[in-house]
């Protein structure tokens, strides 16, 4: 009994999915549908690549307008194809584009794609450099930090002593400077600042 479209269609992509191996994609057929035995052999399938071959994987001869539900399975088969010649690793096929890695190689099937898509090989990056020239000194730093009234009071005493003050020298200031007393063995000063 010969095969039908969809049986023909599923054949083919187990091949491919079997490493090549028309005897395990029989098995594996077998296997999916429940068969001790039907009258394909392993020759029957290398047949039917050939033909699927022959045809430049375009599985003309397999559809037909009555059988148009079959081009997923002959998509996918098509698929198994080109990941076995082209990639060195096999991705699954059910995964989306996004998630499928480039090939490590450049290959026929990623240029032709790289064409359509019109995407660029070559691209050029700007590299910004930053300069070790701190535009800020110490002493500008300083001056601004007494300038601000809730740093200037625990600077000029961390300056003067490196003792901490008591709290009834801190305890008319801002809640900032309290908070910077209640800091005060974190804080350290380096060149004033």
């Amino acid at each position: 009994m010969p095969l039908t479209v969809k049986q023909c269609g599923e054949m083919v992509k187990l091949f491919y999915l079997n490493g090549q191996n028309a005897a395990e994609a029989l098995s594996a057929y077998r296997r999916n549908y429940s068969l001790r035995r039907d009258s394909c052999s392993a020759q029957a399938v290398r047949n039917l690549i050939r033909k699927f071959e022959e045809t430049g994987c375009t599985c003309d001869r397999f559809l037909t307008r009555r059988h148009s539900f079959l081009v997923e399975v002959v998509a996918e088969a098509h698929q198994a194809k080109i990941a076995l010649e082209t990639h060195e690793q096999f991705y699954t096929l059910n995964a989306d584009a996004l998630s499928r890695r480039s090939c490590k190689k450049s290959c026929k099937h990623c240029t032709t794609a790289e064409k359509k898509f019109k995407m660029e090989t070559n691209i050029s990056v700007k590299v910004l450099t930053t300069t070790t020239v701190d535009p800020w000194s110490s002493c500008e730093i300083q001056k601004e930090q007494l300038k601000d009234p809730a740093i200037k009071p625990i600077l000029e005493k961390k300056l003067n002593s490196a003792d901490r003050p008591s709290w009834l020298g801190i305890a008319p200031e801002s809640p900032a400077t309290k908070q910077y007393w209640a800091l005060w063995d974190s804080l350290h000063l380096k060149d004033g600042v």
